[in-house]
């Protein structure tokens, strides 16, 4: 039965397969293999891409909180230096001693 299965078929045309383990392809199939490569490279590189935008976001955002601490603290350290500056001011001005009255100078 196998044999005259045989003979009634339509001949096929056997493919073997080339130096990498693949079937041959045709001009056409092989244009569209290669912009499906091309195209798979690309998203990859967008993916990539992205996640160094995003990191360097993450990046910004720190450094910028950084900046607002390191400001505040600049400023806190301003007003303490003036007050220092004011208190003795003060001091060598009229003569002043901390245990004498602070009443003299109104930023002692």
């Amino acid at each position: 039965m196998i044999k005259k299965m045989l003979k009634n078929a339509s001949s096929v045309e056997v493919i073997q397969e080339d130096e990498v383990g693949e079937a041959p392809q045709t001009a056409g199939e092989k244009v569209i293999d290669e912009k499906d490569e091309k195209i798979l490279h690309l998203e990859i590189e967008i993916q990539r891409l992205n996640s160094v935008i995003s990191t360097l976001h993450k990046c910004k955002n720190e450094q910028l909180a950084e900046i607002k601490r390191l400001k505040i603290s600049i400023k806190a350290a301003e007003f303490h230096r003036k007050n220092l500056e004011q208190t003795l001011s003060c001091i060598f001005t009229n003569g002043q001693i901390f245990t004498q009255r602070r009443q003299d100078c109104g930023y002692c």
